[in-house]
């Protein structure tokens, strides 16, 4: 389980993690032994006291005549380094190399400077040179250890941390940067031992128990990570980190009432940090309270804009909420700094496709997603049902296929395929594979009942193809899927059947002229002509375009030899469709030479 404070409590990035903790200045460095100077002693016990502009003072008036105008300007390089005055700092330090090359203190200040100003090589050169001058040197190994780590080189740092650990076992600093370099090496069980001893030392800091608590869960050891939190707390209750991590370990422990009153002394301790606000925001979240959740993360937001991640969950929130308008804007905002989440990406197309019904930006931002994550299938599910609903079917079908090549499990991109197979490619074989895998995933769903109907149709699966539109009748009883269950079982030699099936559709839809027309027919074939004239009629009187059943009752007519009436439906539909009117001509014609009736099975259309 990934504990939600992971990143609100740390730094940003893998090397601002470990540098962070580093960023601890030795204002002396090396150890410069007993000093006859006495502005060098003057400059100690200035500093000695916090005074670092009186002790530059000192260090600066030594460093102009005397013995030690090496050591004298080494110091001043550490002092001015404390100062954030790194320019300064790297005159001094190469002005004590100038004057003595194997000035251990001269090459630690160096090393320390040019690490502060991100110049890794050069000063891991420095340092190798202050180690070898003098090994016993902890400070030279401390940032010996720092400049490799910047450098991206940790399994050579890790032996300069466990030496400057080793030669100051007392320094919390040193074990700090030992146990991180365990983590950055994926060594969690060592990281964590190692940080087990530095919260037993004496001037541990709050700092360690927080690390702790995040390797503990990071090993997935939540009992204990809420443990040390609750032991660190203890000892600093003070402390916005341990707060927020103890608000978090009560809010997975479901104590929601404790997480909020430790989520508000975090607030209190640390009102300006945008990470107690988000605790709160997650407390209210716990609670149910929508509002109170959305207030939270807006102001943390307003602390620091900086959080994409909280924005994200923020825009999640809203849309949740229909708060559709601010959802937008904060996703908008996310993409125009460039954001690499495919989330912000996906859910803009869903509110340019859902709410704004621009389908245009929609692809394009579900476009941009499938850049970020080629081989996401969601994505190019999503891609597939814009360009469905666009009427793209080529587009579709690729998209679709490209998502089950990925993930078979997927009932939208399986429906689609098996439809365009079935509908545009005149594939029906190879669409019932999809379309069964689109039954199985989703069996309540009627439309993909009502495609496997089709397809076995289409193949003259009789049997199939009633099973699978009698599935979709269960489902969704419409008008719709009673008048092909009618057709069909009209075409299976149900007739009677069909006559029952067909009258569901007219309950439900009185003015279906098809309808009447299947109702019609099947009468036909059950040998009902009086009654099938009676339907047919029916669908003439409510469409004076409707062709087949103006066929099919000339046919009757034509059967009972009642001429008349045949050329009567004749007439009618020359002006519909002229190929239907001759067809029905050309019968009557052959049924006056031959005095006879024909067949009616073979007559009869739908």
């Amino acid at each position: 389980m990934r504990f939600y404070l992971l990143a609100m409590c740390g730094f940003r990035t893998a090397t601002a993690l470990v540098l962070g903790a580093l960023a601890i200045g030795f204002a002396v460095g090396c150890a410069g032994g007993h000093s006859d100077s006495p502005g060098i002693r003057g400059g100690d016990a200035a500093l000695a006291t916090g005074d670092s502009d009186r002790a530059a003072v000192y260090y600066k008036d030594a460093a102009k005549s005397g013995g030690e105008a090496a050591v004298a300007n080494a110091k001043l390089a550490n002092v001015y380094a404390d100062q954030g005055r790194n320019v300064a700092a790297l005159e001094a330090a190469r002005a004590a190399i100038a004057i003595d090359p194997n000035l251990a203190m001269a090459h630690e200040a160096a090393g320390r400077v040019l690490n502060e100003m991100q110049q890794y090589a050069e000063s891991v050169e420095h340092l190798r040179r202050a180690v070898e001058l003098d090994p016993e040197c902890a400070a030279c190994s401390y940032w010996l250890a720092y400049s490799l780590s910047g450098l991206g080189r940790d399994d050579e740092a890790a032996q300069w941390w466990d030496k400057a650990a080793e030669l100051e076992p007392g320094n919390t600093s040193y074990r700090l940067n030992v146990a991180i370099n365990r983590k950055r090496r994926d060594l969690n069980a060592e990281a964590i031992e190692q940080l087990r001893i530095l919260i037993t030392m004496p001037g541990r800091e709050s700092e360690s128990f927080r690390r702790l608590v995040n390797y503990l869960y990071d090993a997935e050891q939540e009992d204990e990570a809420c443990r040390v939190a609750a032991q660190g707390l203890s000892e600093f209750p003070e402390s916005p980190p341990l707060l927020r991590l103890s608000a978090q370990c009560a809010l997975n422990a479901k104590r929601n009432d404790e997480a909020a009153e430790l989520a508000d002394r975090a607030v209190k301790v640390a009102p300006d940090d945008p990470r107690s606000w988000n605790v709160i925001a997650r407390v209210a979240e716990a609670k149910g309270d929508a509002s109170g959740t959305a207030q939270a993360w807006k102001k943390s937001l307003e602390l620091d804009p900086d959080q994409p991640d909280e924005r994200l969950e923020l825009a999640t929130l809203l849309r949740t909420h229909e708060r559709i308008p601010e959802a937008k804007e904060h996703l908008l905002y996310l993409a125009k700094a460039g954001s690499s989440e495919l989330e912000v990406y996906y859910r803009l197309a869903v509110i340019y496709r859902e709410v704004d019904n621009d389908l245009d930006k929609a692809m394009a931002s579900i476009l941009k997603a499938n850049q970020l994550e080629p081989g996401n299938a969601d994505v190019l599910e999503y891609a597939g049902t814009i360009c469905e609903i666009r009427g793209e079917v080529d587009r579709y079908f690729f998209y679709y296929s490209e998502a089950i090549a990925i993930d078979p499990e997927r009932f939208l991109a399986q429906t689609g395929v098996g439809a365009a197979l079935l509908n545009r490619f005149g594939r029906p074989a190879e669409a019932l594979d999809h379309l069964k895998i689109a039954a199985r995933l989703e069996p309540e769903q009627a439309m993909v009942w009502t495609n496997l109907y089709l397809a076995h149709a289409r193949l003259k699966q009789h049997d199939e193809a009633e099973a699978a539109i009698r599935r979709a009748v269960a489902i969704d009883p419409s008008a719709k899927h009673w008048l092909q269950l009618a057709q069909l079982l009209s075409d299976n030699k149900k007739p009677l059947e069909a006559v029952d099936a067909v009258r569901n559709t007219l309950k439900l839809e009185p003015g279906n002229v098809d309808a009447w027309n299947t109702l019609g027919v099947a009468q036909i074939r059950a040998g009902l002509m009086e009654e099938a004239s009676e339907s047919l009629e029916k669908a003439i009187a409510l469409s004076d375009k409707a062709t087949l059943p103006r066929f099919n009752r000339g046919l009757i007519a034509i059967d009972a030899r009642d001429y008349a009436t045949a050329e009567k439906m004749y007439e009618q539909l020359l002006p519909l469709d002229d190929s239907t009117a001759k067809d029905l001509a050309g019968r009557i014609t052959r049924s006056k030479a031959a005095a006879q009736p024909t067949e009616r099975e073979s007559k009869t259309r739908f």
